[in-house]
């Protein structure tokens, strides 16, 4: 993809380990912090719809970058990458992988962080 649309992106990584308070899963530790190259995309409505119920009316965005993301998966076992967008958290809920050879990148899926 071309670099001229995107922008520098602060990632946040937590180690996978954790525990749960009051439902809600609190990581341990530090996260790593590292800088990604991506662009920023308001969502179509046919993607707000199928965000997750209780996260349809907050801010989120496709990005569209070369470094795949991580998202929490069903296991629980991984922690989501959170992306900084205007000094705001926002989650990695998912990550579509697109490799077809004529411009390789990743669809990643953000929603704002319940502060």
């Amino acid at each position: 993809m071309s670099s001229s649309f995107r922008k520098n992106r602060v990632v946040k990584r937590y180690a996978s380990s954790g525990e749960y308070v009051n439902g809600n899963f609190v990581p341990v530790g530090s996260p790593v912090t590292f800088l990604i190259m991506a662009s920023q995309q308001p969502l179509t409505g046919r993607e707000l719809e199928a965000l997750p119920e209780g996260r349809r009316n907050s801010d989120s965005y496709s990005l569209f970058t070369d470094y795949p993301l991580v998202t929490a998966e069903v296991s629980k076992v991984n922690n989501p990458d959170i992306v900084m967008i205007n000094n705001e958290e926002f989650e990695v809920i998912k990550v579509e992988s697109w490799q077809n050879d004529v411009i390789n990148h990743y669809k990643a899926t953000v929603v704002k962080r319940d502060q």
